[in-house]
C-alpha cells in the first residue's frame, strides 16, 4: 500500500477545499462561494480503494489543501514557502511506490489563466521534478472548452482534466451532477510514472538550454577578454628581454578570467598550472624563444592562446557534470586533450 499525496493549489475560489471534501467524502475542509476561505495550508488524511488502469488499489491519501494565491501578497509568499517545505518533506520521506503529485486548480468559469500561473507551474515542477496536473474546475459542460485549448497550446506536456467536484444547482430545476473526480484520482495514480518520466525530459531539456545560455554567454564575453589581453600586451611588446615572461603573466591572467567566466575556479594559482603544465606544453610556439618580439607577435602570440583556450574550455563546459568541472585534475587533463584536439 501506497502513500499518494497530493498538493492541491491555486487561486481563490477556484474550488480547491470542495475538491478535498469531495475525496473525504465530509465536510471537513470550510469551503466558500468563490470567496477566500482557507487561511492556512492544511492537511487531510484518509483511506480509499482506487480503481486505476492496473487494478485496484488500497491507498493512504494525504490532501494539502492550501491559501488562494493572490489572497495577499504576503499570504501568497507564505503559502508558497510552504508549499515547497511540503513539497520537499514529501519527497524526502517517499518510498519508490508512493506518489507525489501537485494539481493545479483553475475555474473554467473565469476563462482566464494567466501567465504567472504558468511561470509557477514550470518553476516547481523543473526545480522539485514534482509533476503537474492542471484540473479544471466548476466545468457546467464536459466539452472542452476554448481555455482548455489555451492551456494545452501553452503547455503541451502538462495533463488537463476537466471536474465538477460537486453538484452544482444553475437554478431550481436544474443541477450539474458532480463527474471526473475518480476519474482524475485514478489517471494521477495509474499515469503517475508517465508523467515522472516527462517531468525528468523537461529537467533535462533546461539543463540544456541553461547550458547552452552559459556557453553563448561565454563565447561573447571571452572574446572580450581576448581582445584586452591582446591589446595590453601590444602596448608593452617593445621591452627588451623582460617581454616574454610579461606575456606570459597575461596569458594567466587571461586564463583565470576565461576560467571564472565559465564558473570554473577562479584561484590564480589554478591559472597558472593550467597555463604552465597544459597550454605552453601544447601551444607554445618557436616565437616564444626569441627576447625581443614585435607588438604584432606579442598581440597574435596572445589572441591565439586565447581563442585555442576558449574553444576547449567551450568544448569541456558542453561535456562535463558539474561534479567534474569541480575537479581540478579532470579539468587539466580534459583542457589537455580537448587543446591536443583543436
Amino acid at each position: 500500500m501506497a502513500n499518494v499525496r497530493i498538493v492541491i493549489m491555486g487561486k481563490t475560489g477556484v474550488g480547491k477545499s470542495t475538491i478535498v471534501n469531495s475525496i473525504l467524502g465530509e465536510e471537513k475542509a470550510e469551503a466558500g462561494d468563490g470567496a477566500a476561505v482557507t487561511r492556512e495550508n492544511k492537511v487531510y488524511e484518509c483511506h480509499k480503494t482506487i480503481n486505476t488502469s492496473k487494478g485496484i488499489k488500497e491507498e493512504d491519501f494525504l490532501l494539502y489543501d492550501t491559501v488562494g494565491l493572490e489572497v495577499d501578497s504576503k499570504l501568497t509568499k507564505d503559502t508558497l514557502r510552504k508549499i515547497k517545505e511540503h513539497i520537499k518533506a514529501a519527497k524526502k520521506n517517499s518510498t519508490a511506490d508512493d506518489v507525489n503529485i501537485v494539481w493545479f486548480c483553475i475555474n473554467e468559469r473565469t476563462n482566464r489563466f494567466e501567465e504567472y500561473e504558468s511561470e509557477l507551474i514550470k518553476e516547481l515542477s523543473i526545480e522539485y521534478e514534482i509533476p503537474f496536473v492542471i484540473v479544471l474546475t466548476q466545468c457546467i459542460s464536459k466539452k472542452n472548452s476554448d481555455l482548455a485549448n489555451e492551456i494545452k497550446d501553452k503547455m503541451p506536456d502538462i495533463p488537463i482534466h476537466r471536474i465538477m467536484a460537486a453538484d452544482y444547482a444553475l437554478d431550481d430545476e436544474i443541477t450539474i451532477s458532480a463527474y471526473g473526480l475518480d476519474e482524475l484520482i485514478s489517471e494521477s495514480i495509474g499515469n503517475y510514472y508517465l508523467y515522472r518520466f516527462k517531468i525528468m525530459e523537461s529537467v533535462i531539456d533546461s539543463l540544456t538550454v541553461a547550458s547552452e545560455t552559459k556557453v553563448n554567454l561565454l563565447q561573447t564575453r571571452g572574446k572580450g577578454v581576448i581582445n584586452y589581453y591582446s591589446e595590453k600586451v601590444g602596448k608593452a611588446a617593445w621591452i627588451p628581454l623582460g617581454c616574454i615572461p610579461y606575456v606570459h603573466r597575461k596569458c594567466i591572467q587571461m586564463v583565470s578570467e576565461l576560467n571564472s567566466l565559465a564558473g570554473l575556479s577562479k584561484d590564480r594559482d589554478f591559472a597558472d598550472e593550467i597555463f604552465t603544465d597544459v597550454v605552453l606544453g601544447v601551444l607554445a610556439t618557436p616565437l616564444m624563444a626569441i627576447p625581443l618580439i614585435s607588438k604584432f607577435a606579442a598581440e597574435s602570440y596572445v589572441e591565439t592562446v586565447g581563442e585555442d583556450y576558449l574553444k576547449a574550455l567551450v568544448e569541456v563546459l558542453r561535456t562535463s557534470t558539474a561534479a567534474e568541472l569541480k575537479n581540478k585534475k579532470y579539468l587539466k587533463e580534459k583542457m589537455r586533450k580537448q587543446l591536443e584536439n583543436l
